[in-house]
């Protein structure tokens, strides 16, 4: 085990945010969870488990250790019913969604190019153009940083919902997610129900009739929304699509007839945040080195050399004047470490 000091975490946050943590530990072998669990009690340190960093802000030095799961690694196994997959937690996930469909399996495609690994998966159920990660998921092994016992959850215990999960609540910094099992059923169908699908295949009179031809179209249309942090230095999505009620739909519709609303039932409807933020006039709009995405209001880019702080004031005025017009508050999406 290797414990480094003052470590720089610039390379691995995708805002590309120059902070330091005081410790630094790269997790690639689990017989060493024993000795960072007694250092992380003996000096009585706060402590933050870091994926491939590509869903969190950093607002300021971390004065603690940060715990970097890099074990990677995936086994595919074949059922007469089912595909099964193992991955360790530090495995990148889009490589695992490129694995599966050069199997031929049908399923992870429509989680394609997100960006992060697999242990940062389930941390917000990740999803993406209809499917989402706990259609899949089966059981995570984890590792309890208060208790120091590794144990398995199956996915109830994982508590799924719309980009949540008990890891992101009662377990949040709490349990460094290991390694994931999933299963996927092979008589599953390619999911074309997100809507923006079906129009970039009939725009591009494309035939589509296997999850590699889907994964082609998912990357396409992503790529014309969301930037890779490689090219603007991004996290993403940084706010959740707001779920709200029938009268605020009712309200929001007589003043715009073309909003977008999408039905989930029991009086709930979810309601895009870039639009909203869009309607509020920011998008595209820059303030110093911040800015939103020209493309997707939705994504917020570090053009340049931006603090964290610069960063998280510019998703507060975001989330002021959207509740200002709209009287609806938008939740992070991104983890913000304060």
């Amino acid at each position: 085990m290797k414990i480094l000091e003052n470590y720089s975490l610039k390379q691995l946050n995708s805002f590309g945010v120059d902070i330091k943590t005081r410790y630094y530990i790269k997790i690639s072998d689990f017989a060493d969870l024993p000795k960072i669990y007694n250092f992380i009690y003996k000096n009585d340190l706060n402590y933050f488990i870091l994926g491939d960093g590509s869903n969190s802000l950093f607002i300021n030095n971390f004065n603690g250790i940060v715990l970097h799961m890099k074990k990677s690694g995936y086994k595919i196994e074949e059922t007469s019913q089912n595909w099964k997959i193992t991955a360790y937690g530090g495995q990148n996930w889009d490589n695992l969604v490129q694995a599966s469909v050069e199997h031929g399996i049908i399923g992870l495609e429509n989680l394609s190019y997100i960006p992060g690994s697999v242990g940062a998966a389930p941390v917000q159920n990740i999803g993406a153009y209809g499917a989402e990660l706990s259609d899949f998921l089966k059981e995570c092994e984890i590792f309890d940083l208060r208790t120091g016992d590794i144990r398995s959850m199956d996915s109830s215990e994982c508590r799924f919902s719309y980009r949540e999960s008990v890891f992101k609540n009662e377990l949040k910094n709490r349990v460094v997610i290991l390694s994931v099992k999933l299963e996927i059923a092979k008589s599953r169908k390619l999911n074309f129900a997100y809507e923006g699908i079906e129009k970039y295949i009939k725009n591009n009179n494309l035939t589509v009739s296997n999850s590699a031809q889907l994964r082609e179209v998912i990357i396409a249309v992503r790529n014309s929304k969301i930037p890779m942090p490689s090219k603007f230095k991004n996290a993403g999505s940084f706010f959740k699509n707001p779920i709200i009620n029938k009268t605020t739909v009712d309200k929001i519709k007589s003043l715009y007839r073309d909003v977008p609303i999408y039905i989930l039932g029991n009086e709930n409807f979810k309601i895009p945040a870039g639009w909203l933020i869009e309607i509020c006039g920011l998008k595209g709009i820059r303030i110093g080195d911040v800015g939103t995405f020209e493309k997707q209001a939705l994504v917020i880019v570090n053009y340049g050399n931006a603090s964290g702080q610069e960063i998280y004031n510019f998703a507060l005025d975001i989330q002021t004047k959207v509740y200002e017009e709209f009287g609806i508050f938008l939740e992070p999406e991104v983890n913000i470490i304060k």
